[in-house]
């Protein structure tokens, strides 16, 4: 099991009420050990949800843990399972396990993922599990494809990730964020977005979400010309 190299935590930068929900549920959550199930379209900010709600219960950064089911082969996904199976009890203490595009395990991982986690509840094993979707498991279930008993015990807490577009006032905080962010890594002089920048970013569909306008931010940077 391995930990994915990050920065540090997205403060999820925002003026929406949706940000401002999102905000509220992380310092519930960050106070047990419920499983949480993130939906929502790919970009939506779900990976930062998972590691803000880690972070805001003062656990190490080290500490939070991701698979993603859609890029590690099903050999690699059941080894990971069994890696966290067998961690010893006090080495649960603090720890999150993200694991992203839970929609993609066959059947026999289904039930492994289930009989883990029964397991850790049961044992009462100071450990978290956040997971995340960016399809309708609900429909999963319908046609047979996914368990309806772990779906209902992954899923403690449901939140939906709203899409950029859904949230308009999200938009220009976001890309500000991550200009900040930019401008501090790179040392370039950029005084800001121009006028014009600005309207076609809060005119814009955003299909890819936080993650496409994150890339738009950072590929203006790359060919952009500072003053």
């Amino acid at each position: 099991m391995r930990n994915l190299e990050y920065n540090s935590v997205n403060s999820l930068a925002g003026e929406s009420q949706f940000v401002a929900e999102l905000k509220k549920i992380s310092m519930v959550l960050c106070k047990n050990n419920a499983s949480v199930l993130l939906k929502g379209e790919k970009g939506t900010g779900k990976r930062q949800f998972a590691l803000l709600v880690h972070l805001q219960g003062k656990n190490n950064p080290e500490d939070f843990f991701e698979h993603n089911c859609r890029v590690y082969s099903e050999h690699e996904t059941e080894r990971f399972f069994d890696l966290v199976s067998q961690l010893p009890s006090f080495d649960f203490l603090g720890k999150t396990i993200f694991i992203s595009n839970v929609d993609n395990l066959s059947a026999v991982l289904q039930e492994k993922l289930l009989v883990l986690l029964r397991t850790t509840h049961e044992e009462q094993k100071n450990l978290r599990f956040i997971f995340s979707t960016e399809v309708n498991i609900e429909d999963k279930i319908e046609q047979g494809v996914f368990s309806n008993d772990l779906y209902c015990l992954m899923s403690s807490v449901p939140v939906n990730m709203i899409p950029l577009r859904q949230r308009k006032d999200d938009i220009l905080p976001i890309a500000n964020y991550y200009f900040a962010k930019l401008s501090t890594m790179s040392g370039v002089g950029f005084k800001g977005f121009s006028e014009e920048a600005l309207e076609v970013m809060k005119n814009y569909f955003w299909p890819g979400n936080i993650a496409e306008l994150k890339n738009a931010v950072e590929r203006a940077f790359i060919v952009g010309e500072p003053p």
